[in-house]
């Protein structure tokens, strides 16, 4: 393990936190005189409710996404009534179909879709998105990604196709490009309540979320920071590193996510993740090291401590060179968990 450790000091990898989850659709083309289904089912199309037939529980919607494939014009069945909403920092609640109203945004997933005018199948999940959403487009955020932090269009591009949470508003972002670590911060104003509800660790998803689509999106992206500002205290930053994208991913993640498709499975795979735990969460411990040698058995740790020490770490290994432990009389370990992924890096 101290061997992993040095190379760790040597060889500097960025690991913290982050999270979450969209999917992608298909583009397909068929005989509309003799209608066929494809054979592959979609999920997190953006929709919009045409008509609502409660007698026969039918909804006509129309793709919203550019070259949608469920076309301008849909009729929506289902077996099971799959109406749900996401609200801020919860997970799923169940509606029914009296919630909804023609004109309201939807995201849907589907199964097979049957090639004719209009368009035929069935829902899995119908999700209603709160009034005033901004419906972003998978195809968009894909087209924009990018090598490099420091290219300002395509990073700005990104951010203004993601989706945040209610009570913060988007200001300014700056990248951070003159050296190691390479970073982005996206700044927001917001109130006092609202900067507090997102200091504690378990509502931050909404964040993790769109880092994580960050870092699949920007290759040489290291941290990622999002900072909420009331005007009367300290901003609160909230920041995350590519870490948790290589842990979730692979080292590759970058590469993986170049296709449509890549990007589609990567973005499914965040969501099944959320399924099981509506984080994806990290975890610290310390232990104190002497002439090589664990002495203390490892302790829990604050998570900033512990994050504050690791992003100083990095930085100052980018200046100086690295030192083996084993000449050390006594350091400390940090052991990072990440309780979903079920991996463990130390530092």
């Amino acid at each position: 393990m101290l061997d992993k450790i040095f190379q760790l000091i040597k060889k500097p990898r960025f690991w913290i936190v982050a999270v979450s989850l969209a999917a992608v659709v298909y583009l397909s083309f068929g005989l509309l005189a003799n209608p066929k289904a494809k054979g592959l089912s979609s999920a997190d199309i953006n929709a919009v409710i045409l008509e609502i037939d409660k007698g026969n529980k039918t909804m006509t919607v129309k793709g919203i996404d550019k070259d949608s494939v469920i076309g301008d014009m849909c009729i929506l069945t289902w077996d099971k009534d799959p109406f749900i909403t996401l609200a801020t920092n919860s997970k799923p609640m169940d509606l029914s179909l009296d919630d909804f109203s023609v004109g309201d945004n939807i995201k849907i997933a589907v199964g097979d879709i049957q090639e004719s005018y209009p368009t035929k199948t069935k829902a899995t999940i119908i999700q209603l998105q709160p009034k005033g959403t901004q419906l972003y487009s998978l195809e968009n955020l894909w087209e924009a990604r990018t090598k490099y932090v420091g290219d300002n269009s395509a990073v700005g591009k990104i951010i203004g196709s993601l989706q945040f949470p209610d009570g913060v508003f988007y200001d300014s972002f700056e990248l951070h490009t003159s050296e190691h670590p390479y970073g982005i911060t996206i700044n927001f104003k917001t109130d006092t309540g609202t900067r507090n509800l997102y200091s504690g660790a378990d509502n931050e998803s909404p964040f993790r979320f769109n880092a994580m689509i960050m870092f699949s999106l920007i290759e040489n992206a290291e941290y990622i920071s999002f900072s909420l500002d009331d005007g009367i205290y300290e901003p609160y930053s909230l920041q995350y590193t590519n870490g948790m994208a290589e842990a979730i991913f692979g080292e590759d993640y970058f590469k993986a996510g170049e296709t449509f498709d890549g990007f589609r499975y990567q973005i499914n795979k965040l969501k099944e993740l959320s399924a099981k735990d509506n984080t994806i969460s990290v975890q610290y411990s310390g232990a104190k090291i002497m002439e090589g040698v664990e002495v203390t058995e490892l302790y829990p740790m604050d998570e900033q401590l512990a994050e504050a020490i690791i992003m100083d770490y990095m930085i100052k290994s980018t200046v100086w060179k690295g030192t083996d432990i084993k000449t050390l009389n006594e350091c400390y370990l940090i052991r990072q968990t990440y309780t979903v992924a079920n991996e463990t890096h130390d530092f």
